[in-house]
């Protein structure tokens, strides 16, 4: 007992004092290693665990000078770059299983029918996605991004969707939920830090994350068409969501859930690799992403975010750029929405926010 309490005390030590001081003392050797040092430098470590972080801390940061888009031509150009980056059909062969079983969604009361589209990566990095076909249909396609954990973990909310009569695509993050881990010589990995040694320059390893969704919605548009198509993200869920309605145009209306902020504004939740690899959001910052994700014909966004989130991007440091980017979208044929769940202390799709995006969605087709 005595001895577990020391080693609390120590891992305590090490991480309150070692860690924020060796960052400080080696940052020029880390300069060295990330040579887009203006990321890292924006990083702020603290001593004391922060769980909601509160806008009036961040009033140094100038939303204008955090991102590149400034017209409709740099717009387009971003992202023809970002669709390059990590969108990868090719790496792809596509396997559907028709009457996949799932016992988690046979009480769903608007269910016709459930496949299993499993998409089968050349470095086997596989991805699978549910499709769930409604009885009812409402002629309105959502895409489900679950994230780190298995879909079931969202099944109220999913069967909300299915009652509206939604068809639904659910995806979940690589090598968790339904999908397969990478197998290596060293046995089983399941960490996102794996994936990196498939970056390359002309593709980044995030496309890993982001082509099973353009291949699904590929797939789905092949024999049928829907009057709107949404995307809904939770967590890395949502971190997919952002990007994956910068890249697609085709995605109409998207709602990351808790899944992002500008890294400058991050404290203790600077998430996996994917969410802060310096290269990449270098040449594309989160504003840009946004401003991707909610551009465009027939297009909006609206981040969702809880204030006191047990996870991640708690507090209201969205606000700091909120009407900022209202307004750049707007000039840029856009719409761009941010919705705080005040005295929310969860991290799900709650009921409330799934009809909140319901009627949104609603809303916006008609």
């Amino acid at each position: 007992m005595l001895k577990n309490k020391f080693q609390l005390i120590l891992i305590s030590f090490i991480v309150g004092n070692l860690i924020p001081i060796s960052f400080y003392l080696y940052r020029e050797k880390i300069k060295f290693i990330f040579p887009n040092w203006q990321i890292l430098n924006n990083l702020r470590v603290y001593r004391k665990v922060r769980r909601v972080d509160n806008i009036n801390d961040f009033k140094w940061f100038i939303p204008s000078q955090n991102h590149n888009i400034k017209t409709k031509d740099d717009l387009d150009s971003i992202r023809i770059k970002l669709k390059d980056h990590i969108i990868d059909r090719k790496s792809y062969k596509l396997e559907l299983i028709k009457n996949f079983y799932d016992d988690e969604f046979m009480d769903f009361e608007n269910l016709d029918s459930l496949s299993l589209l499993k998409m089968k990566n050349i470095n086997k990095v596989d991805a699978y996605a549910r499709i769930l076909t409604p009885k009812n249909p409402n002629k309105k396609l959502l895409i489900f991004h679950e994230g780190h954990t298995d879909a079931y973990f969202s099944k109220s909310a999913l069967k909300f969707f299915n009652k509206k009569g939604y068809q639904i695509i659910i995806l979940e993050m690589p090598l968790f939920g339904l999908n397969p881990p990478l197998s290596t010589s060293n046995g089983i990995n399941s960490a996102h830090e794996s994936l990196i040694k498939f970056n390359t320059k002309e593709k980044s390893f995030l496309s890993l994350f982001i082509s099973p969704i353009v291949i699904s919605l590929d797939y789905i548009l092949e024999n049928k068409s829907f009057d709107s198509i949404s995307m809904v993200g939770i967590s890395g869920g949502g971190w997919s969501t952002v990007l994956a309605a910068a890249a697609d145009e085709r995605i109409n209306y998207s709602f990351p859930i808790a899944g992002t902020l500008p890294l400058p504004l991050r404290t203790y939740d600077f998430g996996d690799l994917e969410q802060f690899f310096p290269t990449f959001y270098n040449e594309f910052p989160y504003l840009d992403l946004y401003l991707l994700g909610s551009t465009g014909h027939k297009r909006y966004q609206m981040q969702i975010s809880f204030s006191n989130d047990p996870c991640c991007f708690s507090g209201n440091r969205s606000l700091i750029y909120k009407e900022y980017l209202q307004k750049k979208a707007k000039t840029l044929n856009g719409s761009f929405e941010i919705f705080i769940n005040q005295n929310a202390y969860h991290h799900s799709v709650s009921k409330k926010i799934s009809k909140k995006i319901h009627n949104k969605i609603l809303y916006l087709a008609n």
